[in-house]
């Protein structure tokens, strides 16, 4: 997704909601922009975690349990996923924002799955769900992923970060032999999703 295309959605209403509270603080501090192509997302076998795999950092956010119910869901290979600005505090603690979409063509046991879930039906019929992400940028490394991005197209992402930042930690990601990757003793699973 272009630059421009993600202003833009940003300024139509969701994604700038996600992102409010961290706006109002960036005129109390320095910050500098740079944008994240994202290679592909992984979520642990646990449910627990969010990786972004970014080619120049990790992002790795804990606490997802509703993404983890939304890949589980019937109709997840539907969902398209939008993030909001990630902000980088000087300690490397990440936060943003991110919108999941369902088609409005999904059936009716389908909406009515999401609607359990928290989706919420626009007057198009389209259906969405905001949430917030928390957690930590790692020093990035190369991965091989021998053709397993799956997400669909090129996506980048909007980052701001402290002019004050420190060095980021190693990235607690690790690839075995078989190619798998791993956080700590958890194994990763690559998600299927679109990327808007």
């Amino acid at each position: 997704m272009s630059r421009r295309t993600f202003c833009a959605a940003a300024a139509s209403g969701a994604l700038l909601g996600m992102t409010g509270c961290a706006i109002s603080e960036m005129g109390r501090y320095p910050w500098r922009d740079y944008d994240e192509h994202v290679d592909a997302l992984l979520i642990s076998a646990n449910g627990n975690d969010l990786v972004v795999l970014g080619q120049q950092f990790h992002y790795v956010f804990t606490n997802v349990p509703m993404i983890a119910k939304v890949i589980s869901s019937s109709f997840h290979r539907q969902v398209t996923v939008r993030f909001g600005v990630f902000y980088v505090a000087a300690n490397n603690q990440v936060s943003g924002g991110y919108v999941l979409t369902a088609p409005a063509s999904l059936s009716a046991g389908q909406t009515e799955e999401a609607t359990r879930l928290g989706y919420i039906r626009g007057p198009s019929g389209v259906l969405t769900l905001e949430g917030r992400l928390a957690g930590t940028r790692y020093a990035g490394t190369k991965i091989n992923l021998d053709g397993q991005n799956t997400l669909t197209r090129s996506h980048d992402i909007s980052v701001k970060e402290s002019v004050d930042g420190h060095a980021p930690s190693a990235t607690p990601l690790t690839q075995s032999g078989d190619g798998k990757l791993h956080l700590f003793q958890f194994l990763l699973v690559f998600l299927f999703l679109w990327a808007s």
